[in-house]
């Protein structure tokens, strides 16, 4: 009797241990939702939030969250300042899609990353190969690979460049579509100085110092130039600008016409009269040409997600964004995109085909400009990241473009101008 008394006890304590057990559990709470921060600029809002949805629709457990710097004059340099010390003590966004100034523009605000060239040996963004060897979608034959490059740091992908711009100079006289260097170019200037032509001078007021060669590493931290060299090759941009601004004057006839958005290369050369132009790239001092990088993509080495930033990134560097600026990303949704944050050339080799006829005012022959543009890009070319350098050198030489108007700088002056170019150029390999 009491043995069996002795099991029923033991029965309830287990019954009731078990019932104690399950009052006390919680339910479980639903799984929240990824937030993926992602930076950019006020401006491009509009164009991006189709995007940001598609990217929602296509994983919906991730929601972005864009975080758009002040476009404000008043406000900007403040406000970027604040990101800037938060940047550096941690995570501010997971990806950043920004603009790098388009060098081309007269008005260039603050950028967030100031020097995009400098900040990827910062640490700030991390390696894409990570990403870009295991996804089956990229193929890294179908970009321009000097575009590419530019964006690599110890030979690693820190950021992707997403647009570029290199300045297009249409030759509409088949005699001087030959050969074509800084040299050839002078030449051509100095002869053109005889005759009522108008030539390329929207190019040169913006943008002087894309003709000088490489003059820093941020990898070994040092100029690549010595104060002598840089001297020659600042007399010699000099004298070049002369020449280009002497002829500038004359407005008769147009043996070159100068080009500087992809949209007005379209326009002008797909044109009737104008199919057969040759395209010709501005040489810089001792290379064929030069190119800057205007919009790019990278992803904090601090974010928690980089694999979700990295699916969003892809949509930008995909075939169908590069491709066309109206963007059919499924069949139920059509939206207009990247109207304002692409406008330049594609940094994709295979695109050519993805141009419709209905594109650029029912223009054909667009496939053909393509080609024809990005050929112009070589191994040798210059490219980099527009930066702040770039503005303040710029600012030195485009002061002696106005001045040579009336008379060409003494030797006392130009000796300055070089001072204050090689104290840049050791700051900032420096800092």
């Amino acid at each position: 009797m009491k043995k069996k008394k002795l099991i029923a006890c033991i029965l309830l304590l287990s019954i009731f241990s078990i019932f104690i057990t399950s009052c006390s559990e919680q339910p479980k709470q639903p799984t929240e939702k990824t937030v993926l921060k992602v930076c950019i600029e006020s401006s491009q809002l509009d164009e991006l939030k189709p995007v940001f949805n598609y990217y929602h629709d296509l994983y919906p457990d991730v929601v972005v969250q864009p975080i758009l710097l002040p476009a404000k004059k008043e406000q900007r340099e403040t406000e970027l300042k604040k990101i800037q010390t938060q940047i550096m003590a941690g995570t501010f966004a997971d990806l950043y899609l920004l603009s790098t100034g388009k060098p081309f523009n007269a008005e260039k605000p603050e950028q967030l990353f100031p020097n995009p060239n400098k900040m990827m040996y910062s640490g700030v963004f991390c390696d894409l190969n990570e990403f870009l060897e295991q996804d089956k979608d990229f193929q890294q034959q179908d970009f321009l690979q000097p575009i590419l490059d530019a964006g690599k740091a110890n030979g690693k992908q820190m950021i992707f460049p997403l647009q570029y711009t290199q300045n297009i100079l249409v030759v509409k006289d088949p005699s001087l579509a030959e050969a074509w260097n800084m040299e050839t170019l002078a030449q051509l200037l100095t002869v053109l100085q005889q005759k009522p032509y108008s030539n390329i001078h929207h190019y040169f007021a913006f943008n002087l110092t894309s003709l000088l060669p490489e003059l820093i590493s941020y990898e070994q931290e040092k100029v690549l130039i010595t104060r002598e060299e840089l001297e020659e090759h600042y007399r010699m941009l000099l004298n070049f600008i002369q020449l280009e601004g002497l002829t500038s004057t004359q407005t008769e006839n147009k043996p070159l016409e100068s080009f500087d958005t992809f949209p007005n290369t379209v326009y002008f050369l797909t044109e009737e009269n104008n199919s057969d132009m040759a395209l010709r790239s501005i040489p810089t001092m001792n290379g064929p040409s030069s190119a800057y990088i205007t919009i790019y993509g990278a992803i904090s080495a601090q974010s928690e997600y980089k694999q979700e930033a990295y699916q969003l990134l892809k949509i930008f560097f995909g075939k169908i964004a590069q491709a066309n600026d109206s963007v059919k990303l499924t069949e139920e949704k059509n939206f207009q995109s990247f109207s304002i944050f692409f406008s330049d050339y594609p940094v994709r080799t295979d695109i050519s085909e993805q141009y419709k006829s209905t594109q650029f005012n029912d223009r054909t022959g667009v496939p053909d400009v393509v080609n024809q543009v990005q050929s112009l890009l070589s191994e040798e070319s210059k490219v980099s990241f527009f930066s702040n350098l770039d503005i303040a050198l710029n600012q030195i030489a485009e002061n002696r473009y106005f001045q040579m108007l009336r008379n060409f700088p003494s030797d006392e002056e130009i000796q300055q101008d070089v001072d204050k170019m090689m104290r840049l150029l050791e700051q900032a390999a420096m800092e």
